[in-house]
């Protein structure tokens, strides 16, 4: 039959694993051949069971389970075998997203500029579009340095938000992909001051989606992408 599962919290009071393919009767996929193993593998997430809610209560200190085999079930017409040599092995792995909450953390890093036939461009746009599955938002502002590290220009006139972060349900998973897109305008002045900078700031502000407000997670198939393109003129 069909194992029982119960979370333990620290309490050690167990609660028990409601997991719908057991209930519409998913079955085990039997060994064919003495001496070989047959493997079935159930995939147990928030769509299909209770496991989130239980999760939510705490963090687990074991997993308890009971199950039952039966040799030749009512209703089997086929011939199977038992030996004295086998065995059913239960493994669980887990796979938990990271889950956070971030307002308003800011980076900053100086880099060495150097900038070749900067003098042939007199003006232009670059275009930048960005289509974020990460639930993060990015505010940017990167500074012109002269010489002595003192901050000529700014690119823009304060910080731009470059990533929009991914929309989330009231669990904190993305839902939908959060779109920017932004032009920046390259004015000669700009462009000649570009030219004499010997480095630049940037400084970048990070938030979760929704300003840090609201607990997100991550997980592997979250992706950024992003199209670039100047037009000059």
């Amino acid at each position: 039959s069909f194992p029982t599962f119960a979370i333990l919290d620290p309490d050690n009071i167990g609660t028990d694993l409601i997991y719908e393919p057991f209930n519409m009767g998913s079955s085990l996929t039997p060994a064919s051949t003495p001496g070989e193993w047959a493997r079935t593998t159930f995939d147990m997430n928030r769509g299909n069971s209770n496991i989130g809610e239980l999760l939510n209560k705490g963090v687990p200190t074991a997993i308890a389970y009971e199950a039952s085999v039966l040799a030749f079930p009512a209703g089997s017409t086929e011939t199977g075998f038992i030996t004295d040599q086998d065995s059913i092995r239960v493994t669980v792995e887990a796979e938990a997203p990271l889950a956070f909450q971030l307002g308003d953390t800011e980076f900053s890093q100086d880099i060495e500029l150097d900038v070749e036939m900067i003098d042939l461009i007199k003006n232009g746009t670059l275009l930048l579009t960005t289509e974020n599955g990460i639930p993060l938002e990015l505010d940017l502002q990167v500074y012109l340095l002269d010489g002595k590290d003192a901050v000529m220009d700014s690119l823009f006139a304060s910080e731009q938000p470059i990533l929009a972060g991914a929309l989330v349900d009231a669990e904190g998973y993305a839902t939908a992909e959060g779109e920017e897109r932004i032009e920046i305008p390259f004015t000669e002045a700009l462009l000649d001051n570009i030219d004499a900078a010997s480095g630049m700031r940037i400084s970048a502000t990070v938030s979760s989606t929704q300003n840090g407000s609201q607990t997100v997670r991550l997980t592997e198939n979250q992706a950024l992408s992003f199209r670039l393109g100047i037009k000059t003129n």
